[in-house]
């Protein structure tokens, strides 16, 4: 006796609703359906109203401050979807602005993790950034895009929030992880 494994089975036996183990499927499908066909709505492809999409920069340790600067250095577990948390800040010297690639963050920008937790989206413009006292750098592990006007980085980093696009980011993990090719040093 032997055993036939058909190709692709399991996906042609997932594609039927009461074999799904997501308890939530239906509900899903309903909320998005009624979500994505609101005529009110223009929908346009995300790159359309992104520019400057790059990493944040790869900085080595002998830039990192001992001291407290007004230069901080965000790191992936910062971010959160709810805003900046003061968690393991690092501070960076003033001579990490001549690196060559040197950026810093400024409003209507859009941060995206891209790795520890995926995917989780913040706006510039939220309250928890102080671009009055501190010059924020991203840290190579986050995505960086800068709005185009006449959008919102609030709107889009919200919509990046919702669950099913962090899923699709989670899914495409290692291309946002390949695909985006590191800033110089």
């Amino acid at each position: 006796m032997a055993i036939v494994m058909e190709k692709n089975s399991v996906n042609y036996l997932a594609s039927f609703s009461p074999i799904r183990c997501d308890t939530h499927f239906k509900r899903n499908i309903n909320v998005a359906e009624s979500f994505f066909s609101n005529e009110k709505i223009t929908w346009v492809a995300l790159g359309s109203v992104l520019e400057g999409v790059r990493n944040g920069m790869n900085i080595k340790t002998d830039f990192y401050s001992m001291e407290e600067t007004d230069t901080l250095d965000l790191s992936v577990s910062q971010i959160k979807e709810y805003g900046l948390i003061d968690k393991n800040q690092n501070y960076l010297t003033d001579e990490v602005k001549d690196l060559s690639g040197y950026f810093d963050l400024e409003p209507d920008m859009v941060l995206i993790t891209r790795s520890g937790t995926i995917g989780v989206a913040l706006s510039t413009n939220h309250p928890s950034f102080n671009f009055d006292e501190y010059v924020y750098v991203a840290s190579g592990f986050v995505i960086t895009a800068k709005v185009k006007d006449g959008f919102s980085a609030n709107a889009i980093a919200g919509y990046i929030n919702f669950l099913t696009c962090r899923n699709i980011l989670q899914q495409w993990r290692w291309v946002l992880v390949r695909r985006i090719s590191p800033s110089p040093p």
